[in-house]
Formats: structure tokens, C-alpha cells, sequence
């Protein structure tokens, strides 16, 4: 068995990258507009008018920015990346170059069959995405925990009115912080069951086509489904372990 070759990732820093700049410029005027929606909420408009009348105004064009990156990440960015992701997929399964930009040592087995290829690859996305997913759920559930926390002492406290409840609350369950949390967990259990059934089917030789394409479309179908962005921070301190691990899965299962 090869060693893996020194990764080189043009997809990532022309494709990816992107998408990641235009994520956290997302999260950051999600919290503006929670803080603005907040401030709305204790500035008077009687005593404070001109205050009062930033605040909305600041607020309504921070809703627009917020709707208008969102949309950009949704049906620009996102989609733009992942299509040249899955394409360069396609490349190394069937050694037919789609682009002249290739990742180098992204992807690593013998396999000897395009399909064959096909399920090892699946294989090895699926366990560094679940890798990455599982440290990310660390975090985010204490960051929630956090933020419950914040919002039942908020809804105990009895000098605090509904609206500033009910404001709170649209912003913990909203996209961003709980239903984020709620797909990374989804992820990660898919992906780790993904990875679970393929390494079974091909150590028992049971893999066929059909079932590695099956394999392939629900990777694809859940990566979309949950529409996240991993963190490439997390991924990279994490590869000295998972690079070890994935080359005691090639030998386990003669990829």
C-alpha cells in the first residue's frame, strides 16, 4: 500500500474558500440583527426618537444584507463549490480529469474499477466528514448549552417582558445556532453510518455497483440536506490522527 501523497487542494482555496468568507459574513449579521432586534425592544421612542429611528433603520438593512448573503451562500457559492468538489469525485473515480484543477492526495486507495473507486472514496469522505462533524458537535453543544442557559435566566427573570422573550427565543431556535446543531449531529450520525455499512459491504465482499452508486447518492443527498459548511480549521489540526486511521482502514480492507 502507497503512502498518501502530500494533499494539494486548488478546489478548496479558489471554490471553497469563498463559501467560508461568505458563511461567517452570515453568522455575523445574524447576531447584528439578534442585537438590533434587542435594542429595538429597550430603546424608547418617545424619550430617544432619533435613536430609536437608527436602530430600526440599522435593523431593516441588516435583515436585507442577512437575506441577500444568504441567498448569495444558498444558490451561489455553495452549489458553485460543491459541483466542482463532486466533479473532481468523478475525475479521480474514473482517472478522467473533468477540469485541470485536481486535488493531489485528496483522495487515496488502489481500488482497481471505477465503481470499486466510487465506494472507497465514499468510504474515506464519509470518515473525515464524520471525523470533522464529531469535533464540531463539541463545540456547538456547549456554545447551545450556553445560550439555553442565557434564555431560561432571561425568561425566569420576572422584571423581563414577553417581547424580549419572544425575540430571544426566535434567536436561539433559529437557523443558525439551534437548528445548526441540530443538522451537525444529523450529519455526523449519517456520515458515520454511511461508513459503517460501506466498510462492512466491502470487507464481506458484498459491495456491488448499484450499491456503491446507492452509496454515493446518499452521501451527496446528506451533505446537501444539511447544508453546512465544515470547518477546514478542524479538519486540518485534525489530520495527523485521521490520516493515521484511514491508512489502518486501507489495510484493513486492502484499499
Amino acid at each position: 500500500m502507497a503512502e498518501q501523497p502530500p494533499r494539494s487542494d486548488p478546489i478548496g482555496d479558489r471554490f471553497f474558500e469563498p463559501l467560508v468568507k461568505a458563511d461567517k459574513v452570515s453568522d455575523i449579521l445574524f447576531y447584528v440583527a439578534g442585537i438590533l432586534s434587542l435594542l429595538a425592544l429597550v430603546v424608547e421612542q418617545g424619550s430617544r426618537p432619533q435613536l430609536y429611528s437608527l436602530v430600526q433603520i440599522g435593523f431593516v438593512v441588516v435583515v436585507v444584507a442577512l437575506f441577500a448573503v444568504t441567498l448569495a451562500v444558498r444558490l451561489y457559492f455553495s452549489p458553485r463549490a460543491q459541483q466542482r468538489r463532486y466533479s473532481d469525485f468523478l475525475s479521480h473515480a474514473f482517472d478522467r480529469p473533468l477540469s485541470f484543477q485536481q486535488t493531489t492526495g485528496y483522495y487515496n486507495n488502489s481500488a482497481q474499477n471505477g465503481w470499486r473507486r466510487i465506494a472507497a472514496q465514499v468510504l474515506e469522505n464519509s470518515f473525515y466528514t464524520g471525523d470533522t462533524l464529531a469535533q464540531m458537535c463539541t463545540a456547538e453543544r456547549i456554545r447551545v448549552a450556553l445560550y439555553f442557559v442565557v434564555w431560561f435566566v432571561v425568561a425566569l427573570n420576572r422584571t423581563t417582558n414577553l417581547a424580549t422573550i419572544g425575540v430571544a427565543a426566535q434567536i436561539l431556535f433559529s437557523e443558525q445556532i439551534v437548528s445548526r446543531w441540530f443538522r451537525i449531529e444529523w450529519l455526523r450520525r449519517e456520515c458515520e453510518t454511511i461508513y459503517g455499512e460501506l466498510f462492512r459491504l466491502i470487507q464481506g465482499k458484498g459491495l456491488t455497483e448499484v450499491l456503491a452508486l446507492e452509496a454515493l447518492g446518499r452521501y451527496e443527498i446528506s451533505k446537501a440536506t444539511a447544508a453546512l459548511v465544515l470547518s477546514s480549521k478542524i479538519f486540518a489540526r485534525r489530520s495527523p490522527v485521521t490520516d493515521a486511521d484511514w491508512a489502518k482502514t486501507r489495510a484493513t480492507l486492502g484499499l
